[in-house]
């Protein structure tokens, strides 16, 4: 089986996950904001565990490792600067009674698009350095995607 099969099975089996995630999520709203609760931390760990014990390691075998970090420093702070603007383009509203914060429908979408598009090309660019890299980059981002889809759908 060559490279682009693995992608587009791994790909399937992720939107299958997703779909019967949202399905059953859509059936019960209450446990859907308690799985939100647990699953949005899951989801951070998975992605932070999956970086820095895989993919930042990986990286370094075929770079230097100063190219590796000052790459993941970059990228991160792009995003932070852009979360930012985000957030500095949208306001919040109070709740009645000073409960947090309501986040945006299309924010949320758009954010969202952005970084499935990412997980789609981390899961791609994995998959051309070995199998056995994207089969874990495509479980870790299973991992931590799962997760987060349930925290925005809830």
């Amino acid at each position: 089986m060559n490279t682009l099969s693995y992608i587009v099975i791994f790909s399937i089996i992720g939107s299958i996950v997703s779909l019967i995630g949202g399905v059953l999520l859509l059936s019960n709203q209450k446990s859907a904001h308690k799985l939100a609760l647990y699953a949005t931390p899951f989801a951070g760990g998975a992605l932070l565990a999956a970086v820095f014990v895989d993919l930042l390691p990986e990286g370094i075998e075929y770079e230097s490792a100063s190219t590796v970090l000052i790459a993941t420093m970059t990228g991160m702070i792009i995003f932070f600067l852009a979360e930012g603007g985000l957030r500095w383009f949208h306001h919040h509203h109070e709740h009645e009674h000073g409960h947090g914060r309501q986040s945006s429908p299309g924010l949320i979408v758009v954010g969202d698009t952005v970084h499935n598009a990412l997980d789609g090309v981390a899961i791609a660019a994995s998959f051309m350095i070995s199998i056995p890299t994207g089969v874990v980059t495509t479980l870790a981002v299973a991992a931590h995607e799962i997760p987060q889809e349930i925290g925005d759908f809830g």
